[in-house]
């Protein structure tokens, strides 16, 4: 069996670059997120639109945890200079962050449409949001039930010495059509906010 050599640029790591950026913006969010739930709070006009991005941010703050997991386990560097159980425990800690990606994604594009749901509620408008947040579980719930079920036991995932896994390409497909549409519904939420601002 032919065993790999070291990789051409050495023990190197992005898994600092990786940490302080997710810090840094996770710390944006969370002022920003302050900021606005301490207005509508003292202002009394809280809604479910605040509601949802205060999850959001939790959850932010709980995945930014297990972000610092992945660092410490070793995460962006080559897993040539990682020993097995590093590996181990950098999948491992990735995968749990991954869950939460994807609900935290859902509960922001929520908490926007409820956002323009308080602008204005008319007819067409009101189901047209309805429909993209239903979109959006349905979206949503398709790659956190391939992540739950694609390995068997789900330990498996980051430890490939027991059990066995779907193939990779599956949750990649699925993966990719959650980005799709969440790329394009940012278009649509950007579009109409801004029409609802000139309007």
């Amino acid at each position: 069996m032919e065993t790999l050599g070291p990789p051409p640029d050495g023990n190197v790591t992005k898994g600092t670059t990786f940490i302080i950026l997710a810090t840094v913006l996770t710390s944006i969010s969370l002022i920003t997120t302050a900021m606005r739930l301490g207005v509508r709070i003292t202002n009394r006009q809280q809604g479910w639109d605040d509601l949802t991005i205060a999850l959001a941010m939790i959850l932010g703050l709980v995945q930014l945890v297990f972000s610092g997991l992945q660092y410490h386990a070793g995460i962006g560097r080559h897993a040539y200079y990682l020993g097995q159980t590093q590996a181990m425990d950098a999948v491992k800690w990735s995968y749990v962050a991954m869950t939460m990606f994807f609900v935290i994604v859902c509960l922001t594009k929520i908490s926007i449409c409820l956002f323009i749901l308080r602008i204005k509620k008319t007819g067409w408008l009101k189901w047209v949001l309805y429909t993209l947040m239903a979109g959006q579980v349905i979206a949503t719930a398709a790659p956190e039930i391939i992540l739950f079920v694609q390995c068997r036991p789900v330990r498996s995932f980051w430890d490939r010495s027991i059990g066995q896994c779907w193939d990779q390409s599956i949750y990649n497909a699925v993966v990719w059509a959650h980005f799709g549409m969440v790329t394009t519904s940012n278009c649509f939420y950007n579009g109409l906010t801004l029409c609802k601002v000139m309007l």
